[in-house]
């Protein structure tokens, strides 16, 4: 078992940031003996998880890596991994949580768990809202592509609360600090007394898959208490995110996928 432990240790220190690894830095790196290391290294590399260059004699990860990656992206459903992270959030933050995708240009609701207070934000499964007022909506428009973003921007932006961005220019600068923040806030936007706040889900291409929101009555949910909802649901999507197969780094605000 502690042999197994030893070539999982090598395995994961091999990440975008760094593909190559030689003998010896990988050694002082995970503390294990140079000698134990070269072992493990050599029945990594006959049963294809690492690689050898033979110029630089550095080691890379193999294909029975990307084997291995293919079969769990491919068997992984986003709900079933983020279930146990929105009860958690749940209970965190005592509010209702949303499970949203997207829809051509809109979000749409596939799970709800309800706020155990009597006094509640609700919604259904099934319910959807044009992408632009609400704060999941813009968290795929910051993270989505260029047509995406001109296709939900070009539409017209008719109010849904006395509070929902109509302006073009106003949007456009709210979708930038999405981006820079990694969370959406919903300031009675859509519902007139309910203030929430979401963040953008990822696999492992970087695309975004659904997204995560809590909401509640503003009387609770006040403008501070939304803010330190938002952080939370932002690191509830990135372990989600984690457990999908995302790993760049400076998640969200440094997000590659800068389309």
């Amino acid at each position: 078992m502690k042999t197994v432990v030893k070539a999982v240790t090598l395995l994961k220190r091999f990440s975008s940031q760094k593909t190559e690894w030689g003998l010896s830095e990988l050694a002082r790196a995970t503390g294990i003996d140079k000698v134990i290391v070269y072992r493990l290294l050599g029945t990594l590399a006959r049963e294809e998880f690492v690689s050898k260059d033979p110029k630089s004699r550095s080691y890379r990860l193999g294909p029975a890596v990307m084997e291995l990656a293919n079969a769990h992206a491919g068997r992984v459903e986003p709900l079933a991994v983020a279930r146990p992270h929105l009860n958690a959030l749940r209970k965190e933050t005592g509010e209702t949580v949303h499970f949203m995708v997207r829809r051509d240009l809109k979000a749409t609701i596939t799970m709800v768990l309800e706020s155990p207070h009597e006094l509640r934000v609700a919604g259904r499964i099934g319910d959807a809202v044009p992408l632009y007022c609400t704060s999941s909506g813009r968290c795929f428009i910051a993270f989505g592509d260029a047509a995406l973003r001109r296709a939900a921007l070009r539409g017209p932006l008719g109010p849904w609360t006395r509070y929902t961005i109509t302006d073009r220019a106003v949007l456009e600068a709210e979708i930038r600090r999405v981006r820079a923040n990694g969370f959406a806030i919903d300031d009675r936007q859509i519902l007139e007394h309910a203030r929430g706040a979401a963040a953008p889900i990822f696999d492992a291409d970087g695309e975004v898959l659904s997204c995560i929101v809590v909401i509640g009555p503003t009387m609770r949910v006040t403008r501070a208490k939304v803010r330190m909802i938002a952080k939370s649901v932002r690191e509830t999507a990135r372990r989600v995110s984690r457990e999908l197969g995302f790993t760049a780094a400076g998640f969200p605000a440094q997000h590659s996928n800068a389309r």
